[in-house]
């Protein structure tokens, strides 16, 4: 007994009729004792010894009980024969399906469906007799994706030959007809002008305009009324205009305020930061102004950072930069002559006689005594003195202009006279 026996049978399988008869009527066999509960004691004893001897281990599957069970795997001829059935069925399905084969039109259901019989007779130029055969008219097999090859073109009618429309009228000469002016202008049709559409904007004259409307109205009934309701539509036209440029000047002005508005609050705003501003820079030199050491250091750092400029100045400019600023000043100091290594004492050129010999050679305002061994010092130091001269005339002119008055440093020491010590207050 099993899991499986007490399942209905599958329903997509094919069963055997007389088993499924027979299990059929146990089935409504037992279904029956139940209902009438007669049951035969010698079952029921039956049944009792039985499940004595069932056990639960009965119901685990055996794949449960041994990990290590080996289930018989099929065998070659097994697989082959299995493969070579699948094979052969899904080839039988594949040849039933409606598939577009030009070679073999035949095998094809849809052009099997539309093929119909034609009898062809066929002469022999060598005798009178006719044979005639059948020929199965098959529709050609075609790609129903493939778009279509044959161009549409519209079909141009021929034309047909139309007889000429006889023109009536006399041929004699004296019986030809005489049109007066009358006549002429009776049977002339003017051409279709209208009073409100012109939509190509030609010029119309207005004589074609007055024959037109003559034509239109012969007894000038019409061109003589003229309705009020023109007046009417005139007025509203006019009075719409008038209200339309009311509204875009009030619409103009509106804008105009709301701009003019806005710009009196810029205007104000930067205002009120141009006096806040102030206030903070009034408020900030007078905070400077109290502090006497802040404006010292103040100016000190500000002399530092003027003469580092210059230095850095200077020294990217160059050597010869500085020699040509040394030349064009006067009255400079000697100091910065002296750290270029522009000081040189004065240089005569080479002679084959010695100089010492004149009283007034090169170097005469050396110290010349016995133990000096050398014409030149070591040190151009010693020479300094020959080189500065000041400009006494700019020095003078200067004094007279009361310009070192001024300065503090480097003017020279004026002197008084003692009455005049005496003379002052203090």
């Amino acid at each position: 007994m099993s899991f499986t026996s007490r399942l209905p049978s599958p329903k997509n399988t094919k069963t055997n009729k007389s088993t499924y008869r027979i299990r059929q009527q146990l089935i409504n066999k037992f279904k029956a004792n139940v209902l009438s509960q007669d049951f035969d004691e010698k079952s029921r004893i039956l049944d009792s010894q039985v499940s004595e001897h069932i056990k639960f281990n009965d119901f685990v599957p055996l794949r449960q009980k041994n990990f290590n069970l080996e289930i018989p795997l099929p065998t070659e001829d097994e697989i082959n024969d299995t493969y070579n059935r699948t094979k052969l069925k899904l080839e039988e399905l594949l040849s039933n399906l409606n598939t577009v084969n030009a070679s073999m039109p035949k095998n094809s259901l849809k052009a099997n469906r539309n093929s119909y019989d034609v009898e062809y007779k066929s002469k022999n130029l060598g005798s009178d007799a006719s044979e005639s055969r059948n020929i199965r008219i098959i529709e050609h097999a075609s790609d129903p994706l493939q778009p279509n090859m044959i161009k549409q073109k519209k079909n141009q009618l021929l034309q047909t030959d139309e007889s000429d429309i006889p023109i009536l009228h006399k041929t004699g000469e004296s019986d030809r007809l005489l049109l007066s002016k009358e006549e002429k202008a009776a049977w002339n049709i003017p051409s279709a002008i209208s009073n409100w559409k012109n939509p190509n904007g030609f010029a119309i004259d207005l004589d074609k305009r007055l024959v037109s409307d003559k034509k239109n109205d012969p007894q000038g009934i019409k061109s003589l009324e003229i309705s009020s309701k023109f007046e009417d539509i005139s007025n509203a036209l006019e009075e719409a205009d008038k209200k339309a440029r009311e509204t875009l000047k009030m619409k103009a002005m509106a804008k105009k305020l709301k701009l003019e508005k806005e710009e009196m609050e810029r205007e104000e705003k930067l205002k009120q930061l141009a006096v806040k501003v102030h206030e903070e820079r009034r408020q900030y030199h007078r905070i400077r102004n109290t502090d006497l050491s802040y404006r010292h250091r103040e100016d000190n750092r500000r002399i530092k950072k003027d003469r580092y400029e210059r230095k850095v100045k200077n020294s990217e400019q160059g050597v010869l930069h500085s020699f040509r600023t040394l030349s064009e000043t006067d009255g400079r100091d000697i100091s910065q002559k002296v750290t270029l290594g522009a000081t040189k004492a004065t240089e005569t050129p080479e002679v084959q006689y010695d100089s010492r010999l004149y009283s007034q050679g090169a170097k005469s305002n050396a110290r010349i005594h016995e133990d000096q061994t050398y014409q030149s010092p070591l040190f151009a130091q010693q020479n300094i003195d020959s080189i500065y001269r000041p400009n006494l005339i700019k020095f003078n002119n200067e004094l007279s202009e009361g310009g070192w008055k001024d300065t503090k440093i480097g003017r020279p020491i004026e002197f008084t006279d003692a009455d005049s010590e005496k003379e002052s207050p203090n």
